[in-house]
């Protein structure tokens, strides 16, 4: 007996073409291979088109359903060879009556399989057939997941997929079957994304369980783009997929962070409170000096204008796409040169309506100020401010510290803030004091042991920290007929931060639908709302940073403590209260706390984005699709400072007038601030409008499939901006304010002047593209591939061909494993080879070919008309910056998935690129920007993984992801660079982006200009300089003097992710590894002006003489002339340089999923329970210092370890 196969190793082909029907294939798709009376097989309104009056036998009628729908008849060859042939009519026929109509002759059992697509159709077996053994068993996947909706049939010869059918039946929700079989037939496994697996029936064996291996020529078939989707065989471009799995087993808020350690090539920076700008994120090296560095993030086939993930639930994220070379990214055009970011969103299954609820929080404990904070505990500091005052020391010889003057006039009062430099500690106001007799040495003695015992971390920890918990509720539902698909989303984030004051709140709402019109037409239509307001009481990291470490925030009476201010000098604030009538404040010492608790900071953002479009078929693989987007984003900002801070208690003593100043009753008059709260207002707005209209063609003919995309696109986005609107004397209780006498005056401190500082922007920037592309495959083995684009854009040029920008690419795969000489090579599953080329670039709105001038807001006193100041020069030569991309890439899939990934080799060159140079003083600027520079990224990418199944209920995958990027500074006009200010220059020639260049100390030596060791450095050409020396004064170049010492950025990252899952149970674990890079150890800097306080803890060494070993100057603590020039070069010397490579720990996450059989008796189709750790710290660091290169200890706070616990529960 002969089994008719039609079409099914084309399966996936059609799949492609009719991507369209499938979208309303019957409901019952958990019913699969269920039996079905022939007027219920499919579902009720599914038709075929019939073009004219035909006459066809039954097989021709399953050829024509199959051409026009996704189904696979499957069924004897002989068994319909004498039936009568079917009569139909031009027009359209329900398939179930059409079907009808053809089998009416006969009695049929018809089986159909939704998960395959798959129609058995056999003669109904007389009653005895179906007696004898039952077999029964369960079909799990290589974790140990059951998989329902897979197809299972009986068979006496399965050399040929199909052949010999007997009978067959579907695994239900667990993956479980039943079957009557007899011994010796062959029990087959079939299901699309898997490998067919048979077992032979054993006499008086009953149980058959599979374990099913995934199909590498199905599995990640579709690379989406955000214009298109792509067969994975038939791409050439260099994509990396985060899978929907990647995606749950990370709990987050900000969906960015899930790129950490998964895709390789990609470097990721995340702050302490787990937020990623799109300009954290960097994709094969940065490629620009001046332009825009984010990637485009696109967010279902829209580009989306944000600058973070914060309006994407990552509870809707099916995959993530990023495209990382020209062929992948170079449709995108001119956003596209620091790769692609395309997310695609859950869309709603079929059949009943879904429900699901996800919750979770996430709880951090205090910052851990000891990690954070490297300031010299208070003993340390009173030691060495001990020294200065000395006989002899720094402070009784040096005229940087000249003595608080007598009050006779305002004018000395200014010194209140003598730009910065008179800040004295409580320490060194004391030992000054004692020092010029104005106390007795037993008041200094028991002023500094009160002192030495106040540590300021056990305060601020106390009154300004708080432990941050963020906790998230998501609500979705979906629901998807033959003609409509929805899925709608609820997000709400209820987050508390780690300062006091501080706390945060989204409301994300999201709606997708799709609507099947006609069988020509789908309406595609998607909205979001994004609705989120923040609120800080001004505390922050800095805050703590510039506290003393003897200073208090709450005195042991519970009132408020006096504490240091780094600009406004409490002692002096003290003689100026002291000497004056009229102040309207009884104290006017700072405190942050007092001021937190009077200040409340809000911003409130409403971002609101739709999206629709048509998808209008044409002809068969030719379709139209118009489409638009519109956003619009608003955020208003409210700085209150309540009467209490001590910001309004400085504006308003500001507001003194030294001419009304009474020298000798001490009034000072009336000033020209009212005193009561300061509310500062802001508001900005943004309107952004994308349309775009594409036409695309996809056929296959024999071994010919073509693919062919065009389109034009026109964008815009204007923003606008309202800031500065101050009200003084502002009531919160009752909306009263005060209205200042806005005249000019002459200030205490500063200058003098109210007016409401406003300031008003606004830009719009517009761009025009056209695109197309295009792919040919010949016998799924060869691939080409090409796009070109054309970007236009509003900068001002006076030639208008310069505002537009030809973009480029070229593409080639095969598909090796395809070919004869591999296919009998059993442990090669996959193998291609993929290469492209191409050009894309990166806009330059912000430059000009010509001069442009800018209008103040305020007018001109001399002339009554506004003031315009020139911007630049202009750069007559602007063109695009243009990015190219080589890229060389093999996918591999061996020994049935135990090794497969990907390897990629890239040559990123940036030229053209927007730098500034130094231009003639003539002109009246000393730089201009032009396209002067050229930076190249090569590199070479690993994604790799192994699935390893352990036992039937036991698996363990791997990933492992290894990324090298070799960056240079290739060209950048020659200038003159400042040996101090070398170290602060992210591009230098030559170098890698981010370079470190440090001074080589040369330890403490006889020098001539100096009677003593001094400290010195060794110049490039050996050289010794002196450190009472202004290096560069006399021509040096910086170069010349510093010694490059590697670079900031890793040039080699790691990633290895790995999933254990055993039963329901699911442990996964994240690593990342960073090498190859350096690191600068901040330590102290030794400075003159004492009141700059809060010293870094190497102190401590210092003091104790251990200068040499710590490879820092000698701490001086008598008179020395030139020791502040120490502190220009001290905090750049090589000794400080440390090896950055590090091995962290990221993640740890932990699942189990409640079993579906018990869930399934209360109506829940699936549970699971989850927890995470996170942030856990470094394994392995190779400094020996312990500092984590990624958070340097007092420079970049670190994030705390962070706990989550969880659920996720759908219906």
């Amino acid at each position: 007996m002969e089994i008719k196969l039609k079409t099914l190793f084309f399966f996936y082909r059609k799949k492609l073409l009719k991507i369209a029907m499938k979208s309303f294939v019957f409901l019952f798709c958990s019913l699969v291979f269920g039996v079905s009376p022939l007027n219920e097989v499919f579902s009720q309104n599914t038709k075929i088109k019939i073009d004219s009056d035909k006459v066809l036998t039954v097989d021709q009628v399953f050829e024509l359903i199959s051409d026009q729908t996704d189904y696979t008849f499957i069924y004897q060859v002989d068994m319909f060879k004498d039936f009568p042939k079917v009569d139909i009519k031009k027009g359209s026929i329900l398939i179930n009556k059409l079907l009808q109509k053809s089998l009416s002759q006969g009695e049929f059992q018809i089986e159909l399989s939704a998960n395959s697509n798959n129609v058995l159709i056999k003669e109904k077996p007389a009653p005895d057939t179906l007696q004898g053994m039952t077999a029964t068993g369960t079909i799990t996947d290589k974790n140990g997941m059951p998989i329902p909706g897979l197809s299972v049939y009986v068979t006496k010869d399965a050399s040929v997929i199909g052949e010999n059918v007997i009978r067959g039946t579907s695994t239900d929700f667990d993956g479980k079957f039943t079957l009557s079989v007899s011994p010796n037939d062959i029990l087959v496994v079939t299901g699309i994304g898997y490998v067919t697996s048979k077992q032979i029936i054993a006499s008086g064996k009953t149980i058959y369980d599979f374990i099913l291996q995934d199909d590498v020529n199905e599995l990640q078939e579709i690379v989406i783009t955000g214009y298109q989707k792509i067969a994975k065989e038939r791409s050439t471009g260099a994509f990396t997929t985060v899978k929907k799995e990647q995606i749950q087993n990370t709990v987050t808020q900000n969906i960015g962070s899930v790129l950490q350690g998964i895709a390789p090539g990609i470097q990721v920076v995340e702050d302490a409170d787990g937020r990623i700008n799109l300009d954290d994120i960097a994709i094969r090296g940065v490629g620009t000096i001046s332009s825009n560095r984010a990637p485009l993030l696109v967010v279902d086939g829209f580009p989306i204008n944000v600058t973070n993930f914060n309006t994407i639930n990552p509870n809707d994220v099916e995959s993530i796409n990023i495209l990382k070379d020209a062929a992948a990214a170079s449709i995108w055009g001119a956003r596209a040169a620091n790769g692609v970011i395309v997310i695609t969103t859950k869309k709603a299954k079929k059949g009943k309506l879904q429900v699901g609820f996800t919750s979770s929080v996430k709880m951090r404990p205090k910052m851990d100020l000891d990690r954070n904070i490297t300031t010299a505990d208070s003993k340390t500091q009173l030691a060495y401010e001990a020294t200065v005052w000395i006989p002899g020391g720094h402070g009784t010889s040096s005229s940087f510290m000249l003595p608080y003057p007598a009050p006779n006039t305002l004018f000395d009062r200014q010194n209140v803030n003598r730009n910065g430099n008179t800040a004295y500690s409580q320490g060194a106001r004391a030992y000054f004091d004692a020092y010029n007799g104005n106390i007795t040495q037993a008041e200094l003695n028991t002023i500094i042991s009160r002192l030495s015992n106040n540590n300021s971390l056990l305060d601020a920890k106390q009154y300004l920290l708080e432990a941050p918990i963020q906790k998230q509720y998501n609500l979705s539902f979906g629901t998807s007929t033959e003609n409509s698909n929805t899925r709608l989303s609820v997000l709400y984030n209820d987050n508390t931060g780690a300062f006091i004051g501080t706390e945060d709140n989204q409301l994300l709402i999201n709606l997708n639908n799709q609507y099947k019109i006609s069988d020509w037409l789908t309406l595609n239509i998607s909205g979001m709302l994004d609705k989120s307001r923040r609120e800080t009481a001004g505390i922050g990291f800095n805050t703590i940073q510039n506290l003393q470490p003897y200073d208090r925030l709450i005195n042991e009476d519970g009132t408020y403590a006096s504490v240091y201010h780094p600009t406004y000098d409490a002692k002096y604030l003290e003689i100026f209260a002291n000497s004056v009538n009229g102040l309207p404040y009884n104290d006017i010492t700072y405190n942050p706390l007092r001021d937190a608790r009077d200040t409340e900071f809000v911003t409130k953002e409403t971002n609101f984005r739709v999206s629709a479009g048509l998808d209008i078929k044409i002809l068969d693989g030719l379709m139209v699709k118009p489409s638009f987007t519109y956003q619009k984003y608003d955020t208003n900002s409210n700085n209150y400072n309540g009467p209490e801070t001590s910001y309004v208690k400085f504006q308003v003593i500001n507001g003194f007038e030294i001419p009304n100043y009474d020298p000798v009753t001490g009034n000072l008059g009336e000033s020209r601030i009212p005193t009561g709260a300061i509310l500062d207002n802001s508001f900005g707005e943004t309107d952004y409008l994308s349309l775009r209209n594409l036409i695309t063609y996809d056929k296959m003919f024999g071994k010919h499939y073509i693919t062919v995309l065009g389109g034009i696109e026109r964008t815009s986005s204007t923003t606008k901006f309202t800031g500065g609107v101050r009200t003084y004397g502002f009531n919160k209780d009752n909306f009263t304010y005060a209205v200042p006498n806005n005249q000019p005056w002459q200030p205490i401190w500063g200058a003098g002047g109210v007016g409401d500082g406003r300031a008003f922007r606004k830009s719009d920037d517009r761009y025009y593209s056209y695109f197309g592309n295009f792919a040919y495959t010949y016998d799924g083995k060869y691939t080409i591939s090409g796009s070109a684009r054309s970007d236009g854009a509003n900068f001002i040029v006076e030639d208008k061909s310069q505002r537009y920008n030809p973009m480029w690419s070229i593409g080639a795969s095969w598909n090796i494993s395809e070919e004869n000489f591999l296919r009998d090579v059993d442990f090669v599953n996959r193998l291609k080879l993929r290469v492209t080329n191409g050009q894309n670039g990166n806009v330059v709105n912000a430059e000009s070919t010509i001069p442009t001038i800018s209008l103040s807001p305020s007018f001109s006193p001399v002339h009554g008309g506004f003031r315009a100041f020139l911007n630049g020069l202009g750069n007559p030569d602007l063109r695009w910056e243009r990015v190219s991309t080589y890229n060389i890439g093999l996918d591999l899939d061996l020994f049935d998935s135990k090794l497969y990934g990907s390897i990629d080799y890239y040559n990123k060159a940036s030229k053209d690129l927007i730098a500034s140079v130094d231009t003639s003083p003539t002109t009246g600027f000393s730089s201009a920007r032009y396209n002067v520079a050229s930076m190249l990224n090569k590199g070479i990418e690993f994604d790799l993984s192994s699935d390893i199944r352990l036992s039937s209920e036991t698996s363990f995958t791997t990933n492992v992801v290894f990324a090298f990027n070799d960056s240079e500074v290739t060209s950048l006009k020659d200038i003159q660079i400042f040996p101090r200010s070398l170290p602060n220059f992210p591009y230098i020639e030559g170098k890698p982006y981010q370079p470190i260049y440090s001074f080589v100390y040369g330890g403490m030596q006889t020098i001539p200009s100096q009677p003593k060791p001094y400290p010195t450095i060794i110049g490039e050409n050996g050289e010794t300089y002196g450190m009472d020396q202004n290096i560069g004064q006399n021509g040096e170049e910086g170069r010349d003097v510093l010694k490059f010492m590697g670079t900031r950025i890793a040039p080699t990252v790691i990633g290895w992710n790995n999933t254990f899952r055993f039963k329901n149970f699911t442990l996964s674990t994240r690593m990342t590894g960073k090498f190859g890079h350096k690191f600068v150890r901040p330590t102290f800097d030794y400075p003159v002006f004492l009141q700059k306080g809060g010293f870094h803890e190497d102190l401590a060494g210092l003091l104790t003489g251990n200068h040499d070993a710590m490879g820092l100057p000698k701490l001086e603590t008598e008179w020395e002339l030139w020791s502040y020039r120490w502190g220009w070069y001290t905090p750049n010397l090589d000794t400080l340089v440390e090896d950055a490579a590090h091995i962290r720990l990221r993640q740890v996450y932990f699942a189990y999923d409640m079993p579906r059989d018990v869930l399934s008796k209360i109506g829940i189709s699936s549970l699971r329970l989850f927890a995470q750790a996170e942030n856990l710290g470094n394994i392995w660091k190779a400094n020996d210092y312990g500092i984590d290169p990624e958070y340097i200890e007092g420079v970049t706070r670190a994030p705390e370890k962070t706990f989550s616990l969880g659920l996720n529960i759908e219906f």
